[in-house]
């Protein structure tokens, strides 16, 4: 398998995990529109990446669960519990078919036709009617016609593209897109810039900032930070296929005939002409000839005053002879209104340049007309500048911004000034739409104070941009993570290696004893000693680094069971809540993992068995909606997990009752059973199962007893509790670690044994007169509490007894079994040491009363006695 592959499931896996924890989510909170964009996102993004790859039968199945997540976000269709059943089947699938992509590296063609199914499944949800989403959800966008907005969204467009835009909008869609790309996006591999030329029916297109550019030097090339416009002549549906896996992205404008006599730089003009123009406009799409002819004329009678500028004339004449249908009537209606003598000097006056204007315009341009040289650039600049101050706070058009630049570039090379800084503020008065800061430069440059709001605007706006910079910068290195995913094998590798560094410094001590005892060289001792103790200093630390390495948090084992709750709560029509704590509790990778099989089993019986039905839960005084705990937390070296409900628990007359009829116990154990907590705990004998019916859920024969072997098969035990009618407990401790164990050694007979330290209660040694034989066992009382006492050889079946010391003393280990303690009488106790546990190998696998095995300093093998095995 190829490491682009290995990633693609890494992620994929990933992402599966986010899918299911949003939908649940998202069934908490239907409306949230922040959790569906998320999950349409994550759908996305896996359907994407399934896409670098032959697997058709993934992507067809991926691709229906995006259709129907967009139906989701676009308020076509409400969320609810059928759309998260789709997607989880969905999901579901493409689990299954992760599984056989990393175990084969590919994908059979045999899922092919279940794909095709489950997408006929995902897409067989049905669409509310139209205007029914609205009824029951928030409008996402409105759309809004004032005129204001209207004036903002058609700013900057030429006007030659405007009158093309009008005659294709007569005959067809004229729409403006508005594509605001993520800031990320680069790192998606997506380019805005390609895709926003790419859009069909492209006609006019701009880009431009969605905030002020930053310097050169503070400026961050790996956002994008850029805005398109774009005015498109095809249908909106064509727009948002072309969209669609961005859609979120992008506004889309249908743009109305009549609303493109209203350009930005008609505003300016005044507002009595523009609802005459609209009329206008509008009857003509209406084809009712009268009242154009109505509007004309009032426009044209304005014509005459000053409000009315060329651009209204020009637009009502355009508008009019577009009307190709009645192209002779229009002819006959604009020569009897006869408006080319006011349109061509209107026309003439708007070509005249800057400077003419305002030289023949008012009394400033008289003083200009009158002065020369010198004084008259200068005059000519301080007036340019009172019309850019004056005019601040409308809105301005770049070409309106470009002469006023022309101007006073004119006349600074007049006046022998140096230009090359004003270039830059041009180009952000045009970005800005705005002449004020070309005019804060102008006054500043010519030596004219700039006023006190300007200042303060102009200072307030270089902090923000500061502001925002830093705020970029931290954001970067806040994102910028110090995560490396390392595969697990080189883990496991590591670990292995300090494992044998492990043994090898174990035999430094027994190389330090031979050249004191055998080569008479205690010097040589000393030293083999004292380095044995920095050598195992640093290797306790490396160990503990991988160990840390090898962490994780249970919550990787946790995060199925809010579904899995879910899901089987659903199919047996009960209401049950889970409630999860100490997900961040940590422990080794591989018991974690360990974990999966006996909680589901155990969430499973308590789904089953322990929580009633709504109806059955009232009638007792409970809530309708019953309650499970999954609780993890560390104990010392241990790592607890707990799960609990509040259920109907467990009767223990008829636990016993079952176990007897099945055979699993006899008569004599049943009238021995007396306490209610050893009677429940019968459920841990193996095939013993309280259910009537056999189900997909339980009912199989495979009771808790599997539970037990697996938790103990990582060096685990469980316990149980439970009360009647109040609901079961069940407890699991578990080690932190299974790779390096601490084994004490003990000796019987000249030969040495180890027991893993997490099983030792204590070591004693206990008097021969304290010992006393009950019923053919030896027992002796501890602490005050009576303990059993086996020899290892016995337990061992080899014929010999344990041998006392010169006080007649037996060495005891004290073990804890299950919550019970036994004694192992030995010949004499030895060090603890660190050992890497080694299973047992073919057919001595089946020696289940020894752990496995050791390799020692000295070389020798040591076998590890599994004390569970022999009570």
């Amino acid at each position: 398998m190829n490491q682009l592959l290995e990633q693609f499931i890494l992620e994929a896996r990933d992402i599966l995990e986010k899918t299911s924890r949003d939908l649940l989510l998202l069934e908490k909170e239907p409306d949230n529109m922040d959790i569906i964009a998320e999950l349409f996102r994550a759908v996305h993004t896996l359907k994407g990446n399934s896409g670098l790859f032959n697997f058709p039968a993934m992507t067809k199945v991926l691709h229906a669960a995006e259709d129907l997540m967009v139906a989701v976000r676009d308020n076509k269709l409400s969320f609810s519990a059928v759309v998260a059943d789709k997607i989880f089947e969905a999901m579901d699938f493409v689990s299954t078919l992760l599984d056989e992509i990393e175990g084969t590296g590919e994908l059979s063609a045999d899922y092919n036709e279940q794909s095709t199914v489950i997408a006929e499944s995902v897409k067989s949800v049905n669409l509310p009617e139209p205007g029914l989403a609205e009824l029951t959800k928030p409008h996402k966008e409105k759309e809004v016609s004032s005129k204001e907005n209207i004036q903002e969204d058609l700013s900057g467009i030429p006007e030659s593209v405007l009158m093309e835009c009008f005659k294709l909008a007569q005959a067809g869609n004229v729409n403006l897109v508005t594509y605001s790309p993520e800031e990320s996006s680069f790192y998606k591999g997506e380019d805005p810039f390609l895709f926003a030329r790419r859009i069909p029916g492209f006609i006019w297109g701009t880009a431009r900032g969605k905030e002020p550019w930053p310097s050169l030097e503070e400026m961050d090339c790996y956002r994008c930070t850029v805005e398109f416009r774009i005015l498109s002549s095809t249908v909106e549906d064509e727009i948002r296929d072309h969209f669609k896996y961005v859609s979120e992205q992008v506004r889309i404008r249908r743009i109305k005939p009549c609303e493109l006599v209203i350009p930005s730089g008609v505003q300016d003009d005044g507002e009595i002409y523009k609802d005459f123009a609209t009329d206008a406009i509008r009857h003509l799409e209406e084809g009712s000839l009268s009242n154009i002819k109505h509007s004309a004329e009032v426009l044209l009678e304005l014509s005459s005053g000053e409000l009315l500028q060329s651009s209204a004339l020009r637009w009502i004449t355009f508008l009019l002879e577009t009307a190709s249908d009645k192209t002779e009537y229009i002819k006959k209606l604009i020569n009897s209104l006869n408006p080319q003598s006011a349109s061509s000097t209107e026309l003439q006056e708007q070509a005249r340049s800057p400077v003419e204007k305002v030289e023949s315009s008012d009394e400033p341009a008289k003083d200009i007309k009158r002065a020369s040289g010198t004084d008259k650039a200068e005059l000519l600049l301080k007036t340019q500048l009172d019309v850019m101050e004056h005019g601040r706070g409308t809105s301005w058009e770049i070409g309106k911004i470009k002469s006023c630049g022309n101007v006073i570039e004119s006349c600074l090379r007049y006046l022998n000034r140096d230009v090359s800084e004003m270039g830059k503020y041009l180009e952000a008065a045009i970005k800005e739409s705005s002449p004020l800061p070309l005019a804060n430069w102008l006054s500043g440059f010519i030596g004219i104070s700039k006023p006190e709001e300007n200042q303060a605007e102009e200072k307030k706006e270089t902090e923000e941009k500061k502001e925002t910079s830093k705020d970029n910068l931290r954001r970067d290195h806040s994102v910028t993570g110090k995560i490396l995913k390392v595969d697990q094998t080189k883990i496991d590798r590591l670990m292995d290696l300090i494992g044998e560094m492990v043994v090898s410094k174990n035999a430094l001590p027994f190389l330090a004893e031979r050249a004191e005892n055998i080569f008479n060289v205690p010097e040589l001792s000393r030293e083999l000693k004292t380095q044995f103790n920095i050598i195992n200093r640093i290797v306790e630390e490396m160990q503990d680094a991988v160990m840390q390495i090898r962490m994780v948090p249970v919550s990787i084992v946790f995060q199925r069971f809010p579904r899995l709750v879910r899901d089987i709560s659903r199919k047996f029509g009960k209401k049950v809540t889970l409630h999860i704590e100490g997900e961040d509790t940590e422990a080794e990778k591989n018991i974690i993992e360990s974990l999966a099989d006996p909680l589901i089993h155990i969430i499973r019986n308590s789904l089953d068995h322990g929580i009633e039905a709504p109806d059955a839960r009232l009638e007792k005084g409970k809530p309708e909606s019953g309650t499970i705990f999954l609780t993890a937390y560390q104990k010392t070296d241990r790592v607890i997990i707990e799960i609990k409900d509040d259920g109907k628990g467990i009767d223990p007359e008829t636990i016993k009752r079952k176990a007897y009829e099945k055979g699993l116990i006899d008569e004599t154990k049943l009238e021995r059973i007396t306490s209610e907590e050893e009677a429940v705990n019968l459920v841990f004998l193996p095939g013993f199962s309280t259910a009537e019916n056999i189900s997909d859920i339980s009912g199989r024969g495979v009771g808790m007893d599997v539970v037990k072997n697996a938790v103990e098969r990582i060096g685990g035990e469980v316990f149980l509790k439970s009360r009647p009618g109040k609901g079961t407990e069940i407890s699991m401790s578990l080690p932190l670690s299974m790779a390096v164990t601490d084994v004490m050694i003990m000796e019987s007979h000249g030969q040495i044994f180890g027991i893993q330290m997490d099983q030792i209660v204590e070591t004693v040694r206990i008097p021969e007169s304290r010992i006393t034989v009950i019923k053919h066992h030896k027992t002796t009382v501890l602490r005050d509490r009576l303990i059993p006492l086996y020899a290892l050889t016995e337990l061992l079946c080899v014929d010999k007894q344990p041998v006392p010391n010169e006080e007649k003393e037996y060495a005891v280990v004290i073990v804890r079994i299950g919550g019970e303690y036994a004694g192992i009488i030995v010949d004499d106790f030895r060090e603890v040491v660190d050992i890497i546990l080694k299973p047992l190998p073919g057919e001595l696998s089946k020696l289940s009363f020894y752990s496995g095995t050791a390799l020692l300093g000295d070389g020798s093998i040591l076998m590890i006695i599994n004390p569970k095995e022999f009570f």
